[in-house]
């Protein structure tokens, strides 16, 4: 493949299309700068354009009243987010908030339907995402009610830090406890731990993952479910 559709590679959904079949999409794909916190789409939106992240990551989050912003699926390079509101034609039931600062190709909602009309094998990609992004949100759904705070700590940096491929993440304790739905002082509390042990380190607006697989030995078993599908994408990376 030339250098110029290698690049669009480093997204495993975009990875996975047929060389041709990439060639004539790759005219409508523009690539972005995502920055932290910028709102892709909000809840109740109607979904205009989906991006393929290439280094950033996506947090979908769904709340309400003082539960508002909880995190329900994390998207990075093996994603397409917004894609299916935006095939539905309908509006978003969720927001879409960077969480990580990277780069993205976006797509508008009009070439995406062409594209998912012409293309089959971008149709059973694309299907075969959704379905796993929607498992994705059950097992989220189970950890966040019946897994301790210490055990979904661990797993939500190490599933940021796989659709990364970075150590050092753009995080707070305050911004994953409000992800997480737990108080700021439970975080704290076992991100000092993790400290204490050498198991992470935190700087202001950063926490970096130091001891990995000790990182994993504290993660729930949510972890591994969710690692098993994300890793079944071509070139995925640990």
């Amino acid at each position: 493949m030339s250098d110029h559709l290698s690049a669009y590679q480093r997204n495993l959904i975009l990875a996975q299309i047929p060389r041709n079949e990439l060639e004539n999409l790759a005219g409508c794909l523009a690539l972005v700068e995502l920055t932290n916190g910028q709102i892709l789409y909000s809840e109740g939106e109607l979904v205009t354009q989906v991006f393929f992240p290439i280094d950033s990551l996506v947090s979908i989050q769904f709340g309400i009243r003082e539960y508002r912003g909880i995190e329900i699926a994390l998207e990075g390079k093996e994603s397409v987010v917004g894609i299916v509101s935006t095939l539905a034609r309908s509006y978003a039931g969720s927001s879409a908030v960077v969480r990580h600062s990277g780069t993205a190709y976006r797509l508008s909602a009009a070439n995406l339907a062409t594209t998912v009309s012409t293309s089959d094998a971008f149709w059973r990609i694309s299907a075969k995402y959704i379905g796993t992004l929607f498992n994705q949100i059950t097992q989220l759904a189970f950890c966040n009610r019946f897994h301790t705070i210490d055990s979904r700590f661990s797993r939500w940096l190490l599933m940021s830090r796989d659709r990364v491929c970075a150590d050092q993440l753009s995080a707070t304790q305050e911004s994953v406890a409000q992800l997480l739905g737990v108080r700021r002082s439970s975080i704290s509390e076992v991100a000092h731990e993790l400290r204490a042990l050498s198991i992470i380190d935190y700087h202001r607006g950063t926490i970096s993952i130091v001891d990995r697989p000790a990182l994993e030995a504290r993660a729930c078993g949510c972890y591994s479910s969710l690692r098993v599908s994300f890793e079944e994408s071509p070139h995925a990376k640990r």
